[in-house]
C-alpha cells in the first residue's frame, strides 16, 4: 500500500516537472517577438494608462486577450493562422507586458473597461 502511494506521488512529480511544449511549424512570425515589434506596436492612452497593442493581418477585427500574468507574446503560434483571414489585435492588459498601471488598484473589471475603450 505504501509502495503504491509512493509510486503515484513519484509519477505525478515526474509528469509535472517536465515542461509540455507543443510542436510548431516554421513561419514568418517565428522571428518576430510579439510584444517587442516596433514596426507594428503602438501605445494608446486609455482610462489613465498607456496600453500597448500590436496588429497583424487584414480583414474583420479579431481581439485576442491573454490570461492573467501573460502578455501578447503568448500568441506567437496563433497569429500566423488568424492573420490570414482577420485583422488580429493583440493588447497587453493593464499592468501586463508593456502596458502601464496607475498603481492604485487593479481588477478584472478595470482591465475589461480598458479593452472596451
Amino acid at each position: 500500500m505504501k509502495f503504491s502511494i509512493l509510486l503515484i506521488f513519484l509519477l505525478a512529480f515526474i509528469f509535472h516537472s517536465q515542461p509540455i511544449i507543443a510542436q510548431t511549424t516554421s513561419s514568418t512570425y517565428d522571428s518576430i517577438l510579439l510584444g517587442k515589434n516596433d514596426k507594428v506596436g503602438k501605445l494608446v492612452k486609455t482610462r489613465g494608462i498607456n496600453m500597448y497593442y500590436e496588429t497583424y493581418g487584414q480583414g474583420e477585427p479579431l481581439l485576442i486577450i491573454h490570461g492573467n500574468g501573460g502578455s501578447i507574446n503568448n500568441f506567437v503560434n496563433q497569429v500566423p493562422y488568424f492573420s490570414k483571414s482577420y485583422k488580429v489585435i493583440l493588447a497587453d492588459s493593464r499592468a501586463q507586458g508593456k502596458s502601464a498601471d496607475a498603481k492604485d488598484s487593479l481588477s478584472y473589471e478595470m482591465m475589461t473597461d480598458d479593452l472596451n475603450a
